[in-house]
């Protein structure tokens, strides 16, 4: 079997089709794509690509919204 195979068998998604020496967890890619995803506003994106993710594994989010006023010190 390929190690290109092997590691995304294991989760991980190699950085190069051939002479793989690094990859990058395919779970990290899913955060990735969901923040890329929903990215116009960096506190918002990041809590809704947090979300998507808990949803894809299975997890319930109750709250549909958080407010980020301690958080936030200036409006957008």
């Amino acid at each position: 079997m390929p190690v290109a195979a092997l590691l995304v068998q294991n989760g991980v998604f190699p950085a190069s089709p051939t002479k793989v020496q690094t990859g990058i967890s395919i779970d990290l890619l899913g955060i990735y794509r969901a923040l890329f995803e929903r990215s116009c506003d960096a506190v918002t994106a990041l809590a809704s690509a947090l979300q998507t993710i808990y949803q894809r594994f299975g997890f319930p989010v109750h709250a549909q919204r958080v407010s980020c006023s301690f958080i936030c010190k200036y409006p957008h």
